[in-house]
This record gives structure tokens, C-alpha cells and sequence, in this order.
């Protein structure tokens, strides 16, 4: 009797246990649904402690239960994997195209301006570049670091020419004023 009640409870609890695991195989194949990929990912994991906690089912369904909930955890993964490739595909571009624009705001350093006009030109160039620098949008965060560095050294680069160029022609404009100013002195001399 005992032996025959044992079996039963058995044979109870492999049902119980196989409803809760298609259960749990229903929620993971509905994970397949949700957009927001961490959230999926992390529902999953306490699925899997769900999995752990239930107990074994009847020997002809374990294959198939386990096939099933390993089926949904692969697709998850993939996706989420899938994500953070691309993610990264995304990232390289974005910092190959950042790196082309620091190119570009060197290019206009090296071929400096002489005059006020050329110099308002090429900082209007500047700023433009500087616009699409930041449109292109954010990297990881050591990628972005190493970025930023660079665009501000290119920027600064730029702006420290720039100054030198208006710190020299204020420098040649009082020069020239000073001659002036000791002309007319001279002139005022000789009037008298």
C-alpha cells in the first residue's frame, strides 16, 4: 500500500512539476515579445531560478520540457545578443565618422587663414563641423572619452591659431598706429 501511495504521490507531483514547467516554458516563449531587451533578459534569469526550484518530471517529458524552455532561453539570447553586436557595429561607425570630422577641423588649420575675412570663414567652418561632430550622437563610454579628447585638442589647436592670428595683427595694427601717430607728431613740428 505504501509502495502504491508513494507512486501516486509520485505520479502527482511529476504532473504538478510538468504544469509548472510548461508554464514556466509559456512566460519564456513570451519574452520573445518584449522590446525592451534588458528587462526580457533579466525576467529570464529568475525563470531559470524558477526552473532550478521545480522539481523533476516523468523520464518520457524531461527531453522535451528541457528542449522547449532551452528553445525560448536561445532566442532571448540571440536577440540580445544580436542587439549588442549591432550596438557595437554602430559604435565603430560613430567613431570613425567623429574621427573624419576631427580630420576635416584639421585640414582647416593647416591651411591657415591670412586675413580677418578668410579667418571668419574658416571659424564658421569650424562651428559647422563642430555642429555635426555632436549630432552624430554619443559612443560607449571609453570610446567617447577618447573622442572628446581628441576633438577638443583639434579644437583647441584651432582656436589657439586663430588667436595668434588677432594677437599678431593687433601687434602690427599698434605698430602701424605708432608710425602714424609719429608721423603727425613730426608734421606738427615742422608746421611750426
Amino acid at each position: 500500500d505504501y509502495i502504491n501511495i508513494n507512486r501516486e504521490l509520485r505520479d502527482l507531483d511529476f504532473k504538478k512539476n510538468l504544469e509548472r514547467k510548461t508554464d514556466l516554458c509559456e512566460k519564456a516563449e513570451a519574452l520573445d515579445k518584449e522590446k525592451i531587451l534588458n528587462k526580457a533578459h533579466n525576467k529570464l534569469q529568475e525563470l531559470h531560478e524558477a526552473w532550478k526550484e521545480v522539481g523533476p518530471v516523468e523520464k518520457k517529458h524531461r527531453e522535451a520540457i528541457w528542449n522547449r524552455f532551452k528553445t525560448a532561453t536561445r532566442i532571448i539570447h540571440k536577440k540580445r545578443n544580436d542587439y549588442f553586436l549591432e550596438l557595437k557595429e554602430k559604435n565603430i561607425k560613430t567613431a570613425d565618422l567623429k574621427e573624419k570630422v576631427c580630420q576635416k577641423i584639421v585640414a582647416v588649420c593647416n591651411i591657415l587663414p591670412e586675413t580677418h575675412f578668410d579667418w571668419q570663414k574658416a571659424s564658421q567652418r569650424v562651428l559647422e563641423l563642430e555642429k555635426e561632430w555632436k549630432s552624430l550622437g554619443r559612443l560607449n563610454k571609453s570610446e567617447n572619452s577618447k573622442a572628446w579628447k581628441r576633438f577638443r585638442k583639434v579644437l583647441g589647436d584651432f582656436y589657439y591659431q586663430k588667436n595668434e592670428f588677432y594677437k599678431q595683427r593687433k601687434s602690427d595694427l599698434k605698430s602701424e598706429i605708432d608710425k602714424k601717430v609719429a608721423i603727425c607728431e613730426k608734421a606738427e613740428v615742422l608746421q611750426d
